[in-house]
């Protein structure tokens, strides 16, 4: 009998997890999300704060035994008391959403986003700032959504840097800063975001904070496009119509270059 397995069946807690997570995750033995499910509820039973984090996960998932909210969301809060800022997130999450409860509960998606958010997850903080934008759970306040989306955007967090983009380009919790805005939407775009890719796009269409080039905000418009963003087409296709065919060939051959490169897609933008 392996020792790990040995240990488990002794009563060890850290054993019964780690038996878990070799059964749910292939690790030196076959994959058995039942059979995992049984002994990460085992070792949360016996107090180990990542093992109800996994069993939340399983329930939520309905990876091993069926889908379960309210499993879910009692065994996420378990492990968020113990401090987790994924658990917290989660179970943030559910409540925002409504799921396991009667129906959502903002104020209470708000506290746990907020513990999240002070434990450093990209996530929550970006989704306490939206929270702060919209007035969603807690009074509306610009200011403090801008800071959470600062907090979040200067980790990478690509949708915080979008949305810090934006609320520049507007002056909405900060004052109007064109160089801002431009510099966080090109953050955003860098990762492949097609709505900044889309805005930068429409700066340099209007000469907005930058030098007019219509050359320059076709290929953002087509960036933004082959991300799926419909605006983006709609606007290369007007812009198109104002171009030489010298500035055509430019485009052609600049995209003929960058053709090859891909990015990931985000979500979750302001308006």
């Amino acid at each position: 009998m392996p020792i790990l397995q040995e240990l488990a069946l002794q009563g060890k807690p850290e054993a019964k997890y780690m038996m878990g997570l070799s059964l749910a995750d292939g690790l030196n033995m076959e994959v058995d999300h039942s059979e995992a499910v049984d002994w990460f509820k085992a070792a949360a039973e016996a107090g180990v704060p990542l093992a109800k984090e996994r069993l939340a996960t399983h329930f939520a998932r309905g990876d091993g035994v069926p889908r379960d909210y309210q499993l879910a969301l009692h065994w996420f809060e378990q492990a968020a008391e113990s401090g987790l800022p994924a658990s917290q997130f989660s179970l943030a999450t559910l409540y925002a959403l409504g799921l396991g409860v009667n129906a959502p509960d903002h104020e209470r998606a708000y506290e746990w986003h907020l513990k999240a958010a002070q434990n450093g997850s990209l996530e929550a903080q970006h989704n306490l700032a939206t929270m702060y934008y919209y007035g969603e759970g807690v009074s509306r306040n610009r200011i403090e959504a801008i800071r959470w989306y600062k907090r979040a955007a200067q980790k990478g967090y690509v949708r915080a840097q979008y949305n810090l983009g934006y609320l520049y380009s507007r002056g909405e919790g900060v004052d109007k800063d064109i160089n801002m805005a431009r510099y966080w939407y090109a953050r955003a775009a860098a990762h492949g975001d097609g709505a900044a890719l889309n805005n930068l796009g429409t700066l340099y269409a209007e000469g907005n904070g930058v030098e007019q080039n219509l050359i320059t905000a076709s290929i953002y418009f087509q960036k933004a496009a082959q991300r799926g963003h419909e605006r983006g087409l709609l606007n290369r296709q007007l812009i198109l119509e104002y171009l030489s065919d010298d500035e055509l060939l430019v485009i052609l051959d600049k995209a003929q270059k960058t053709n090859h490169q891909t990015h990931g897609s985000v979500n979750n933008q302001l308006p």
